[in-house]
């Protein structure tokens, strides 16, 4: 959801946040997708506007390329660390 907009690119909304130092967090799930935005009282109205458009149904898709090879990079490293891979089979993991 952060990785750009069809009004705004990644890089334009990392620095739209930064300019008003506000911090913009966003996450899915299978069942939940969040948006989290946390800024000064100030400059809400000018964020509201940000917010609207990272929670629209206009995502750009240019960052879905990057987000894959980021998870599959993760993905490889994982599997090179044997105490992670055990901990996925323990009971109680969230892959178990």
């Amino acid at each position: 959801m952060d990785e750009g907009t069809k009004t705004r690119s990644a890089e334009k909304l990392a620095e739209e946040v930064e300019d008003l130092a506000a911090h913009l967090g966003a996450g899915a799930s299978l069942e939940s997708a969040n948006v989290h935005l946390n800024c000064l009282t100030e400059t809400l109205p000018r964020r509201w506007k940000l917010m609207a458009d990272v929670c629209s149904t206009r995502p750009s898709g240019r960052g879905r390329e990057r987000v894959r090879v980021l998870k599959l990079t993760a993905l490889e490293q994982k599997k090179a660390n044997t105490g992670a891979l055990a901990a996925d089979q323990a009971p109680g993991s969230s892959m178990a």
